[in-house]
């Protein structure tokens, strides 16, 4: 099992009961500020209604008695009359004369007129007298005053009914949303499920990820297209890793097996000073061979890890630094029967990495005397002629480049199809070589040669600082390729 690390003790949680609370919370949260927010629109409702009641029976009150004798009697017939209509309403009724004060009728619900003695007002008015009771005081044009208060608390069911539904509706966003957090969880849940059972049927890099994603939602898709990218850069790393096993056998094992094969056949006869010079000039030669493997899979390593070799930018003479650098190169040629020559025209005076430079020039001239055949040339120019950069080509008349490798040779370790007459394999120093070059700003490419083999062609800025290598560098095979 992976291990996570933070600065908390990871606490295990599940995705699925997390969207259900979420959910729930959520829709009750809706719900609640809705609730919060309607409550003073209720509460003025009410207040409307209760006013219009209150208008209501003051205008019905003040007609009827208007129109009748005007005695208290008739007062309290009215009264009768309204409050059997209305029974849930407790009602008190005032009438007084406007020039004499003289009040006429106090009918209605005792305790309001005993709560609430109400005296006449010049001016109409309406007056909210504490939480459920109102009271109303008009002038009517026929020389009446008239007062009226009303007890609303028995009309108080509206509110409580608003409430209760309230409280309901609170209970069923609940439900609902933890209705429908199940489902979506569950969605989700059997998503993510999916793609853990198929992860873990990948027993082998080989294998390719297979999950179906036609009901799938994006972020879905982009978690499975993630996992697949991870597992071809797995399965690309792998290969890699293999390669450069293989490379690290076959550069090393070929001087190994030199050294040991004329060691034995030293050994088989008598000893001889000569033969021992000869076999001690062999293993230096082998032990250069050796050295030069070994930084090439240390600059390897450094590029796998993404860590770049420090270098120092110098200014140095390309051509006078070629001549000591090909000294061992020239020895090599001679060894097979190669002429190497190297010539120059104008200022070749650089300013970059001169030991990446260096290298990647004797990498492309060994591999050139490597393939070329015996008593043909190897030929190394450096045109100085251009004002910004420095053009350096490696002839050989070797079996050439097909068209097709042309881009592949310069990845790490890449081998050709093995056709007839043609290179195979090209092991760490073309890449190498690319990678150095491509770190001073410049460019390599390989095209045919008019010796009859290759021409790898170099330009090289001549005032480069030192860059990490660009994204885009081939050094390694893909596997998608």
């Amino acid at each position: 099992m992976p291990e996570i690390k933070s600065g908390k003790q990871a606490k295990s949680w599940s995705l699925r009961s997390r969207m259900r609370a979420w959910f729930m919370a959520t829709t009750f949260g809706v719900f609640l500020i809705s609730y919060l927010l309607g409550i003073p629109f209720m509460d003025q409702a009410y207040e409307n209604v209760v006013f219009a009641t209150l208008r209501e029976e003051e205008e019905e009150f003040s007609i009827l008695f208007s129109a009748s004798d005007r005695s208290n009697s008739a007062a309290i017939q009215i009264y009768e009359d309204l409050a059997h209509r209305h029974p849930e309403i407790r009602m008190a009724f005032w009438v007084w004369r406007q020039d004499s004060e003289e009040r006429i009728a106090p009918v209605g619900d005792q305790d309001l007129i005993q709560e609430f003695p109400l005296t006449p007002k010049s001016e109409s008015n309406y007056q909210k007298v504490n939480s459920s009771v109102y009271v109303r005081h008009s002038v009517l044009p026929n020389g009446l005053a008239f007062g009226m208060a009303m007890d609303t608390s028995t009309m108080g069911g509206v509110l409580e009914r608003f409430h209760r539904y309230a409280a309901l509706m609170a209970i069923a966003a609940v439900a609902v949303g933890m209705i429908l957090g199940e489902v979506f969880s569950r969605m989700m849940s059997h998503q993510l499920t999916r793609i853990s059972v198929a992860v873990r049927e990948v027993r082998s890099l080989k294998e390719d990820l297979h999950i179906a994603l036609a009901d799938s939602p994006v972020e879905i898709r982009s978690v499975v297209e993630a996992l697949s990218e991870m597992l071809l850069a797995i399965r690309d790393e792998n290969q890699s890793s293999e390669l450069m096993i293989a490379g690290l056998a076959h550069e090393l094992g070929s001087p190994v097996q030199n050294m040991l094969g004329e060691t034995e056949v030293l050994l088989m006869g008598k000893p001889d000073p000569d033969e021992y010079h000869r076999l001690i000039q062999i293993y230096q030669e082998e032990l250069h061979q050796l050295a030069d493997a070994v930084h090439n899979l240390v600059t390897l390593c450094a590029s796998r890890s993404g860590k770049t070799m420090v270098t120092d930018v110098e200014k140095f003479d390309l051509a006078v630094e070629a001549g000591f650098r090909l000294l061992r190169e020239q020895a090599a040629a001679g060894k097979r029967e190669v002429l190497l020559e190297v010539d120059y025209h104008g200022d070749v005076n650089i300013q970059g990495d001169k030991e990446g430079i260096l290298r990647a020039l004797r990498n492309l001239v060994s591999n050139a005397i490597a393939w070329s055949p015996a008593r043909e040339v190897v030929f190394v120019h450096m045109d100085g002629t251009q004002e910004d950069c420095i053009c350096i080509s490696v002839d050989d008349a070797g079996p050439g480049v097909p068209e097709s490798e042309r881009t592949k040779i310069f990845e790490m370790l890449y081998r050709g199809h093995g056709a007839s007459g043609k290179r195979v394999g090209y092991g760490l120093g073309l890449a190498l070589a690319h990678q150095a070059i491509s770190r001073q700003g410049g460019s390599i490419e390989v095209t045919d040669s008019p010796l009859g083999g290759a021409r790898f062609s170099i330009i090289l800025p001549r005032h480069c600082p030192v860059s990490d290598v660009a994204d885009g560098d081939p050094l390694w095979p893909s596997s998608s390729a």
